[in-house]
């Protein structure tokens, strides 16, 4: 840790100095984050950190942005791209960069109102647990176009992604002959509410010899007015010969602007052919934004297991996540 707080100075001093000597549109976004969870049962202790140091060319407009992301925990480039604006209605990015075919993904886990991902997320999402193997928290290297299109007012009604991918998670160098295609769309008939759709159909390495089906497919409702939130998707996945399936169900509320509560079910079928392979998980997570830098969550969870064989545990998860953005600075 003693690292990432020497790289924040350095983001703080940098970026002062920056704004000083060359014009305002060249000058990144430098930022760092971290998040911090400790996971507590009663037959284990766990900790798991993310933390990331960030340039970001943002364009609100058309024309050039980039993004540089380097978790310094992974010691992993998060994202390393390029993208040129041509239109509202498109964009191309090549790259490192983060799948976007499950929705959720578009919520930082530093921000989610919940500790953690659902369990659909994580086994299928190429996150953390994905039955595959690849784990690069969502992000391949790519080509990518997206898009806002039917414009009502000051917004758009659709938005969309469509990309082909490498496969092969962080790795520039692609390990077969195989890619994989990426698509979502993002329906928004209000301005609170959106329905999502994604796909990913590809292939992975199995073994040096043979390659099994990587395909994924979600579809996801989602509503947030500011004080009350509900967030709901459904995740089928295909890994080689296996067939999986999870959905996840949030709903809570911003009782107070700087404090939340929200209730999660989830469940998740590993094998939809073994009964024994059904996850079924509650969370009950309570969330507080201490100003516009840090924020904490305290979690309690429950996971029932299908398997006999498998004990039932409880959690308790104390989140806590901090961002420093020379944005911020005046």
């Amino acid at each position: 840790m003693k690292y990432t707080y020497a790289l924040i100075l350095a983001v703080v001093l940098y970026s002062t100095g920056l704004h000083a000597q060359i014009s305002e549109k060249w000058v990144p976004e430098l930022s760092s984050s971290t998040t911090t969870s400790v996971n507590y049962d009663m037959y284990d202790i766990s900790s798991f950190t993310l933390s990331s140091m960030d340039a970001d060319w943002r364009n609100p407009g058309n024309g050039f942005s980039g993004q540089i992301s380097y978790d310094v925990v992974a010691e992993h480039f998060m994202g390393l791209n390029i993208a040129y604006r041509f239109a509202p209605w498109i964009q191309v990015k090549a790259g490192n960069m983060k799948m976007s075919y499950i929705h959720e993904l578009a919520y930082s886990p530093r921000t989610l109102e919940v500790a953690g991902y659902s369990l659909g997320t994580s086994y299928l999402g190429g996150y953390t647990k994905d039955l595959c193997g690849l784990n690069s928290r969502a992000r391949d290297v790519g080509v990518m176009l997206s898009g806002d299109l039917i414009k009502k007012g000051d917004r758009y009604l659709l938005s969309y992604t469509a990309g082909v991918f490498n496969g092969n998670a962080y790795s520039f160098k692609d390990d077969n002959h195989s890619k994989n295609f990426a698509a979502s769309l993002l329906f928004s008939p209000t301005q609170h509410l959106s329905i999502s759709a994604g796909a990913m159909i590809g292939k992975y390495s199995v073994d040096e010899n043979m390659l099994g089906d990587r395909d994924r497919y979600t579809v996801g409702v989602w509503y947030d007015d500011g004080k009350y939130f509900l967030k709901g998707e459904n995740i089928y996945g295909k890994t080689n010969d296996m067939k999986s399936n999870g959905t996840s169900l949030m709903v809570g509320t911003w009782f107070r602007p700087d404090m939340g509560i929200a209730v999660r079910g989830d469940n998740f079928y590993k094998d939809l052919d073994e009964s024994s392979s059904r996850i079924n998980k509650a969370d009950i997570c309570f969330s507080h934004k201490l100003g516009k830098i840090f924020r904490y969550r305290i979690q309690y969870s429950h996971t029932f297991y299908a398997d006999k064989d498998v004990k039932d545990t409880n959690t308790l998860t104390l989140s806590i996540s901090m961002k420093f953005s020379s944005k911020d600075i005046k």
